[in-house]
């Protein structure tokens, strides 16, 4: 989760419902990311940049569910390596704008719709 502004961090589980329920919100973007690609850093550089925004949540991990009939709902499938995610993010974030950007960023564990563990909290990996 990376929250690109000065409010309070939210649970990522709270904004998955949230975006959800709205299906799209210029506050919230969901991303598959298995790496910082030039999707991520687009969003990254529009949220930082939206005049009256106040920045924006990035949902890392994060695709529609395919099972949902009306193609709104959204699930976790997690990232295979998020403290490589959330390094390459941060360092991407402080180089490649004009300017630098400082994320806030929270690795969170979330349990996906089979029950499985798609992230771990501090990006340590399920033992």
């Amino acid at each position: 989760m990376l929250p690109l502004d000065k409010m309070m961090m939210r649970l990522a589980e709270d904004l998955l419902q949230e975006l959800s329920s709205l299906d799209e919100s210029h506050r919230i973007e969901a991303k598959r990311c298995s790496q910082v690609d030039r999707s991520v850093m687009q969003s990254v550089c529009a949220f930082s940049n939206e005049p009256g925004l106040g920045g924006g949540y990035l949902l890392l991990g994060v695709v529609r569910d395919p099972m949902d009939l009306f193609g709104n709902a959204y699930v976790a499938e997690g990232i295979a390596d998020p403290d490589k995610v959330q390094s390459d993010l941060v360092s991407q974030c402080a180089s490649v704008f004009n300017r630098p950007i400082r994320p806030r960023v929270a690795v969170e564990q979330l349990i996906g719709k089979d029950g499985d563990r798609r992230l771990r909290a501090g990006g340590q990996p399920d033992r």
